[in-house]
């Protein structure tokens, strides 16, 4: 399936977002856009926009100190395409390590949606929410103690 059109598509997407090249991004991507990332985290919702996808991905790599993410797998049909892969991340003492899906719709020869979901959303729950890291930055005193 590798000469099917979305495959090379889904390539492209995958080389994009590796390299952090938002002008192909821009050339892939739609500009309306419907990115949903599902879980509980601070990147999860529903982003509409070429903007708000290439904000959402830039903010991916501010929140970490360590990214990493390897191509497992494309999967390809007349409708777009499934990419299968894997993220590790560290976030201080945070580490996660998670296969996602990135379901693809392709029309006219842009992404027009796509849904990513992690296998264990759990445990990408907890690594992605910041909630209990704000909370414990509000709370910590000059002395560095926590309350």
């Amino acid at each position: 399936m590798r000469e099917h059109p979305h495959y090379a598509m889904a390539e492209d997407l995958w080389s994009a977002v590796s390299s952090g090249d938002a002008s192909r991004l821009r050339r892939i991507l739609s500009p309306n856009i419907r990115w949903h990332s599902y879980g509980a985290g601070d990147l999860s919702g529903t982003f509409v926009g070429a903007d708000a996808v290439l904000d959402l991905l830039a903010s991916t790599g501010e929140m970490v100190d360590q990214l990493a993410s390897t191509l497992i797998d494309i999967s390809v049909s007349d409708r777009g395409a499934v990419l299968r892969y894997e993220v590790e991340a560290q976030r201080g003492s945070k580490k996660l390590h998670v296969e996602h899906l990135a379901i693809l719709e392709i029309r006219a020869d842009r992404i027009v949606e796509t849904i990513t979901v992690p296998v264990d959303q759990d445990e990408n729950d907890r690594f992605w929410d910041t909630s209990k890291d704000r909370a414990a930055a509000r709370t910590l005193r000059g002395n560095g103690e926590h309350r």
